[in-house]
């Protein structure tokens, strides 16, 4: 398989499951041929039936809790009130990357040339249209930004990602998976705007193909299909 069709252990733990969970809930047909480097890989299909599964969120839930637990008597916090805080912002923490990667960014449908006369101050409707459809790509862009900041829930899940890992800071709690969060909201929320504005769709994916260069396994996380028929 190749990284487009499988996720790896460190990915599956990056996700947040832990050995408990991967025993548990990947079962594996046991075969001759098996070996200990395959059986590290992990049918991405597979992985994302089984996250969405209420066992497997409950499972997880319970796990994470147990988790920020730990990580929080580490803090030597002083008094109730201050360790319930910083557990509540650690669950939030664990458990965000499993929001992430199953989230749904909403897009409001509305007219593309309104958009784009609200994107491009100071020019009018007919103008500003003449702009996006023109020769010069870069006016998408400006469009596409519009649009995911100012007509999608996006700019919500960045909201509470930023402001949860501000709080967090007040506490020792680190999020450690903050930019893969982030990414995964901006990726959802460009493939949004993509099925919904496809006149926009080659924008979405010159930005998409930008998005987790930093992960040394980014292109486990690049491949999202479109649905262009929208």
């Amino acid at each position: 398989m190749t990284t487009e069709q499988c996720f790896l252990e460190c990915d599956l733990i990056e996700r947040g499951w832990d050995d408990e969970l991967i025993a548990k809930f990947y079962e594996r047909e046991k075969s001759p041929e098996t070996t200990t480097a395959s059986e590290r890989i992990y049918d991405k299909t597979k992985v994302h039936e089984i996250e969405v599964r209420e066992d497997f969120k409950n499972c997880f839930i319970s796990s994470a809790k147990k988790k920020a637990e730990q990580l929080v008597s580490n803090l030597n916090l002083n008094g109730a009130t201050m360790t319930n805080h910083a557990l509540q912002i650690q669950e939030f923490v664990l458990t965000s990357i499993q929001h992430a990667a199953h989230c749904t960014i909403l897009v409001k449908h509305k007219n593309i040339k309104l958009l784009a006369k609200k994107a491009f101050m100071g020019y009018t409707t007919s103008e500003a249209y003449r702009l996006l459809t023109g020769a010069e790509k870069g006016f998408a862009t400006v469009v596409v930004d519009f649009i995911r900041q100012n007509e999608t829930s996006y700019g919500i899940e960045l909201f509470s990602l930023n402001n949860m890992r501000d709080v967090g800071e007040s506490y020792g709690v680190n999020f450690t998976n903050f930019d893969l969060c982030r990414h995964l909201f901006k990726q959802y929320a460009n493939t949004s705007i993509a099925n919904t504005y496809p006149i926009l769709a080659s924008e979405c994916m010159r930005q998409n193909a930008l998005l987790f260069d930093w992960h040394p396994r980014r292109d486990t996380y690049r491949n999202i299909q479109y649905n262009l028929a929208a």
